[in-house]
Order: C-alpha cells, then structure tokens, then sequence
C-alpha cells in the first residue's frame, strides 16, 4: 500500500560539479506534507534524495527509527526530476 509520495528535484552545478536536491513529501491518509531543504548529493542513478527524505520522516514520527529500507520503499512512490534549474531546486523543499 502506498502512504507516502516522495517528489524530489535534483539540480548540478556546473561551476563545481556538485549535485544537489530537495524533497517534498506528502502523506496519503492525513494530507499532510513536509519537506526538506536544498541538499548537496544525488545525480543520476542516487538514492541520496531517498535518504533525505527518510531522515525527515523519522523527524517528523512519520516512520519508526528502526524501519528498513525495503518496507520503506514497499510503502512509498517516488518521482524525480532531474536537470532542474538551481533556483527550483532551493525552492521546492521551502514549498512543503
């Protein structure tokens, strides 16, 4: 059963070479949403804004502390786009 969507945008700045990503994350039975703030990590092919937005759900006693990864990703649907501009990217967690 899916509880959560997790909406991550990643971005890559091309004067470092560095990735970063932001995640908004909205829970299917109350509504509710969070997010999390501009991240440096990720790229194509990274569960980093996965990570991310576990931490934050563990902060926010959305999931318990001892959860796995399998029965987190049993429960979720992700979607992530990727190549966004840096500016979206900083906003998009500020949105939640």
């Amino acid at each position: 059963m899916i509880n959560y969507v997790i909406h991550a945008k990643e971005c890559k700045d091309k004067r470092n070479n560095k990735h970063y990503h932001s995640v908004n994350i909205h829970k299917n039975d109350t509504h509710a949403m969070i997010g999390t703030s501009f991240i440096e990590g990720g790229g194509t092919g990274s569960c980093d804004f996965l990570y991310s937005a576990i931490k934050r759900m563990k902060k926010q006693k959305w999931l318990s502390e001892n959860i796995s990864l399998r029965d987190v990703i049993l429960q979720t649907h992700s979607i992530v786009e990727h190549d966004c501009k840096i500016k979206d990217v900083k906003q998009w967690g500020e949105t939640a």
